[in-house]
Parts: C-alpha cells; sequence; structure tokens
C-alpha cells in the first residue's frame, strides 16, 4: 500500500501569483490616474466656458471707433467733466451723429460753450484736459450742441457746423494726434482744412414766365417775390412739387364740396396735389395730411355754378349738380326744394 504525500507549492506558482497581484496594481492604479485626468479635464473646460460666457455676456462691441448718438436718451442735456458750468445747457444735446469718439488713443468730447464751439480730450475718460476753442467760426452761426456734427474715420476727423437759420455750413477737415502720456497730455487736431463756410449755389434753377390764366387767382403769379425762400423751405423740410390742371382743381373744388366743404379753387390746388401724391405713394394711405384751405368758397359762387351748369370753358363737368333756376320767391323756391326731396326720396326707395 503506497500513502500519497501532500505536494507543496512550487518557487514558479507563488511568483506567478506576486506578478499578477502586482500587474492589477499598477493597472488600478493608472485607472484612477486617467480618471483624475479627465476630471481635471472637464473642470478647466467648464472653467473656460463659464469664462467665456461671462465675458459675452459684459464685452461691448465698438465699430468705427464711435458710440453713436451721444448722449443716447434723455435727458437732452450732459452735465460732465468737460463742458463747465458757464456753459449752456445745450452744450452737449444730441443729434443723429455722436460727439464723444475714442481714436488715435484717446477720448475726445465735442461740445458748444457760450460763443465757441470747443472739444477736451482725454486718455481714460475720467481726467478731461483743458478744452480747446475750433477756430474760424464764421459770425451769424447758432452756437448750440444740436448744430455741430462730426465724424471719425481712423485719426482723421470732418467736422461740419449749421447755420440753423440760412442754407449755409461750415466744413473742417483735420488729423487728430494723441497728446503725450506726461507732458503735453492734451490731444490736438491738425487742421488740413480749417472751418471755414463752404459757398454753394442752389440746384434748383427757377426762370420767371407769364402767368397765364387760372381759376386759382390768386396764386396767378409769373414770377413770385418769395420764391427762394419758398425753395428753401422746400429743401429743409425735404418737400415736394406738385401740379394741377383747370380740370382737376375744379374736379377736385366740386367733390369737397359734395362733403359741405364749399372750397376756394386754390384750395382745389392742394386737393388734387394731394390725390395725385395719394395715387404715386409719396403720401401712404395710413399717413394723416393736413390742407389748408386759403380763402372763403363764397368769393367764388359764380365760378362754382358755371362748373355745375358746364359752362367753365374747356373743363369737362364730371362731377355736375345742375342748378336749377326758380323765380326769387320765398315759395317757388320752397315748392323746388320739396320736388328735389321727394325726387330724392323716391330714388332712394
Amino acid at each position: 500500500m503506497r500513502l500519497g504525500s501532500r505536494q507543496r507549492p512550487g518557487v514558479s506558482s507563488v511568483v506567478g501569483s506576486i506578478f499578477f497581484i502586482l500587474i492589477m496594481i499598477v493597472a488600478i492604479a493608472s485607472l484612477v490616474s486617467i480618471f483624475n485626468s479627465f476630471t481635471g479635464y472637464n473642470q478647466q473646460v467648464n472653467k473656460a466656458s463659464g469664462s467665456s460666457t461671462q465675458a459675452k455676456q459684459t464685452s461691448i462691441s465698438i465699430t468705427g471707433s464711435q458710440f453713436g448718438a451721444f448722449p443716447p436718451s434723455s435727458p437732452p442735456t450732459y452735465s460732465g467733466n468737460v463742458a463747465t458750468a458757464s456753459c449752456a445747457t445745450t452744450s452737449t444735446s444730441y443729434t443723429n451723429q455722436g460727439k464723444l469718439f475714442y481714436a488715435s488713443g484717446m477720448w475726445w468730447d465735442f461740445f458748444a460753450c457760450n460763443s465757441n464751439f470747443r472739444y477736451s480730450t482725454s486718455f481714460d475718460g475720467v481726467t478731461w484736459q483743458a478744452a480747446t476753442v475750433i477756430p474760424n467760426i464764421i459770425s451769424g452761426y447758432t452756437i448750440l450742441g444740436p448744430y455741430i456734427d462730426v465724424q471719425v474715420v481712423g485719426s482723421a476727423i470732418y467736422l461740419v457746423i449749421s447755420s440753423h437759420t440760412t442754407l449755409r455750413f461750415q466744413l473742417g477737415i483735420g488729423t487728430l494726434a494723441s497728446g503725450g502720456t506726461y507732458t503735453n497730455p492734451a490731444g490736438t487736431i491738425t487742421w488740413t482744412n480749417a472751418p471755414a463756410e463752404v459757398t454753394t449755389s442752389s440746384s434748383v434753377h427757377f426762370e420767371a414766365m407769364t402767368a397765364r390764366k387760372t381759376l386759382a387767382s390768386a396764386i396767378q403769379i409769373g414770377n413770385p417775390v418769395s420764391v427762394r425762400k419758398a425753395i428753401a423751405t422746400l429743401q429743409r423740410f425735404n418737400g415736394v412739387v406738385e401740379q394741377a390742371s383747370e380740370s382737376e382743381l375744379a374736379e377736385e373744388v366740386a367733390r369737397a364740396d359734395r362733403t359741405g366743404m364749399f372750397n376756394c379753387p386754390h384750395t382745389g390746388v392742394a386737393l388734387a396735389a394731394l390725390r395725385k401724391l395719394v395715387e404715386k405713394k409719396v403720401i401712404r394711405g395710413h399717413e394723416r395730411v393736413v390742407v389748408i384751405s386759403t380763402a372763403n368758397g363764397l368769393k367764388f359762387a359764380d365760378q362754382k355754378i358755371a362748373y355745375h351748369a358746364g359752362t367753365l370753358p374747356g373743363i369737362p363737368s364730371t362731377l355736375q349738380n345742375r342748378p336749377v333756376e326758380v323765380i326769387a320767391d320765398p315759395k317757388h323756391i320752397s315748392d323746388a326744394i320739396a320736388r328735389y326731396v321727394e325726387r330724392v326720396r323716391l330714388l332712394d326707395g
């Protein structure tokens, strides 16, 4: 009988187990390291994303080195460091163009003060240098904020001053230069064309004519004494000009009379022009229009009777309401009105 003996594990088995355990420890440590790396990366991504979002929420974009209208909203005055207490409250009143710019490494502020237009500069927008008077202002111009406009392109400046009351303006062209950081800190403008009045000629040619006979006798004028004022008003308010023929003005008078207006022929000219401008869509259907009636229609009763009688030379009575002749007696007049009312009642019935 052979007895079996317990065999002890060999050296190779022990070494293999230890090696396996070491591999597992290294693998676990690697996974932990990778996990920590991804966690750190994720935190950095989130931080960067938050910073980007914050930057988007707090950043501003300046195009062309200008802010547009300044100040941007009411009230239309600005009490900053530049315009001193002795300046008018309208010294920096806003217009469609801005007067505060950042160019050539500095802030530039243009404003009106008493009898001068001026500008001041600042590196930080807090400390402003003493104002400099803009040269060569010609007398007769209104020194107020709304009448000066400035455009800056790069370091080039274009300055326009309007006269407010007449069709005149001044133009100045120059180059902006930054001041020194410590000495002579104020910015300067080198004027290539110092502000001076620009001579212009009207593009509207007027030639007097011999006035022809018209129903609108009050405007039967071939050489108006105030024609230049009329042209200036048209240009200033972006007006338009329209004309009306004799037939058109007579028809519009008759059409208006049907509403109880009893207009004069001069108002007929305005009404005819209104109709034509609406048809051309110069005046839109939703817009409100005021037509000024310049005279009483009773002054032109004969003209109205002639229109409805069809006796106005060369003018068709398209809106004719033929007159009824009666004896100048109250009973005859009353009977004529009664017959007319009865006829209208029967037609409507």
